[in-house]
């Protein structure tokens, strides 16, 4: 079907026609993503503040931490969009990763020296679930994409 619409446009510039490609690779839905993570940090709070709410908060941090370092992986890595940018993509994707962790070690540090009273346990089931949440997420977003 691709190459259907790449030979019809061809076949238009070849009229002396404009034609507007649109880019085959389509950018992934990193917005789904992130709604995804947020919900998910939601309900671990609405769960959690059954045990209290300074372990509902920590939960939510957990997850707001994890959210906000994939929103800055999201942003930066798909900046750049089609095939004459694939350096850039490569390159972009490096840099986003590596600014993900840097965010959320720097998140993490921020939480463990301000935030009083902190359940570390709390802060961790929120990070790792959403985090585990945010992978099976982006395998079922990306395959339906």
């Amino acid at each position: 079907a691709n190459l259907q619409r790449l030979g019809s446009a061809m076949a238009l510039v070849n009229q002396n026609k404009t034609v507007k490609l649109e880019p085959i690779i389509k950018k992934p839905p990193v917005v789904r993503l992130i709604l995804l993570q947020l919900l998910t940090t939601i309900l671990l709070g609405s769960i959690a503040v059954i045990w209290g709410s300074s372990q509902a908060i920590s939960a939510v941090l957990g997850g707001l931490v994890v959210t906000v370092g994939n929103t800055y992986f999201g942003w930066r890595a798909f900046h750049y969009n089609g095939t004459r940018y694939a350096g850039k993509v490569v390159g972009s994707f490096y840099r986003a990763e590596i600014g993900k962790f840097v965010v959320m070690a720097t998140l993490l540090a921020l939480v463990f020296k301000f935030v009083e009273p902190l359940h570390t346990i709390a802060l961790l089931i929120g990070f790792v679930f959403t985090l585990i949440v945010a992978s099976i997420g982006a395998a079922f977003i990306l395959s339906d994409h």
